[in-house]
């Protein structure tokens, strides 16, 4: 009896980090619809608002990837709620760097600037260099989308470098794909290789 408790417990044990795990990789593949549908499904069984802080995030960012900025901004208004309610500094400057690409896709690039400066302020005070170097790229996008390519390009390098030392992969990535932009759309086409 004991031998089959434990391997009830171990198969509902693989099986709640199977679906996390699932929706990761389905993001990180560029499922976006997959990704969605596994967060929501894993957010009907959430009850830490952590981990449900965590859960919107992604699902912002998959439907953002896909242009549903409807749905990406009612998710935004429950994460903001969220972190308001759980009152953690890292949680909200975090919120502010997703407000800011909301705002920066939808054209409002005041906003967007606006919201990431909020969420670097907060990454300053806090010394969360993840959050510093996601704000230092939102706003670098921000000075691109602008058409301030040397602006764009020196707060890029500060996220990079930023990035860099903290071995997100994703985000340096990401960083290094706008600079190339930034550097061809500044008629530097040899730096954007």
């Amino acid at each position: 009896l004991i031998e089959t408790q434990q391997k009830s417990m171990n198969f509902s044990m693989d099986q709640s980090r199977a679906l996390p795990l699932a929706a990761q990789q389905a993001e990180a593949a560029y499922q976006w619809e997959g990704a969605i549908s596994l967060y929501t499904e894993l957010l009907e069984e959430q009850t830490s608002p952590a981990q449900e802080f965590d859960l919107i995030k992604h699902r912002i960012l998959c439907n953002v990837n896909l242009g549903y900025i409807h749905q990406a901004a009612a998710d935004l208004d429950r994460l903001l709620f969220l972190s308001d309610a759980l009152e953690d500094k890292e949680l909200i400057a975090d919120a502010h760097n997703l407000l800011a690409m909301l705002y920066r896709s939808q054209g409002h690039l005041e906003q967007a600037n606006t919201s990431a400066q909020r969420a670097l302020a907060i990454s300053l005070e806090l010394k969360n260099e993840k959050i510093n170097a996601d704000s230092l790229n939102e706003i670098s996008i921000v000075w691109g989308e602008r058409g301030n390519y040397p602006e764009a390009i020196s707060t890029g390098y500060e996220a990079l470098r930023i990035y860099q030392t903290v071995n997100d992969l994703r985000g340096e990535a990401e960083t290094l794909c706008h600079l190339s932009f930034c550097y061809y759309r500044s008629g530097h086409n040899g730096e954007s290789k």
